[in-house]
């Protein structure tokens, strides 16, 4: 007989073990069940590019003195805001070339209902306003 009751073969209680295994898995699933979504949660956005349009968005992006990703969040988020219509731009669909944009809630809602009056996806009505506020911005900065 071990002095360690851990090594003593003729009194394991593996039943015991078991159940208070199928214990912890029931309250890791409650737990999942009750867990809340964050109130700041960020929606990903990834807009296609073509070389030039890429090019010019890092260009821009280092005169401010911020990262593309962003910079192409708060053109779209100042377009957005700004509520106007913006002239339709060739959609490059094939283009490996993208920035991701990173927008809260109430910014996905404003961009979702221009996807229902342009009558596209979410790509494309981002790209459009992104090309708009970028050819605006750099007409200013040149």
């Amino acid at each position: 007989m071990a002095i360690n009751p851990l090594f003593n073969k003729a009194a394991a209680p593996n039943k015991k073990i078991i159940q208070k295994k199928e214990l912890t898995d029931k309250s890791v699933e409650d737990k999942e069940k009750t867990r809340k979504t964050r109130s700041d949660k960020k929606f990903s956005v990834k807009v296609p590019l073509t070389l030039e349009q890429r090019k010019k968005i890092r260009h821009l992006a280092t005169i401010q003195k911020v990262y593309p990703t962003n910079y192409c969040t708060d053109m779209i988020k100042k377009g957005l805001y700004r509520k106007i219509s913006f002239p339709e731009t060739p959609y490059p669909s094939g283009s490996d070339k993208s920035y991701p944009v990173k927008l809260e809630q109430g910014f996905m809602d404003m961009l979702v209902a221009w996807t229902i009056e342009w009558d596209c996806s979410r790509k494309q009505a981002a790209h459009r306003i992104l090309i708009g506020m970028v050819n605006a911005e750099g007409d200013r900065n040149v």
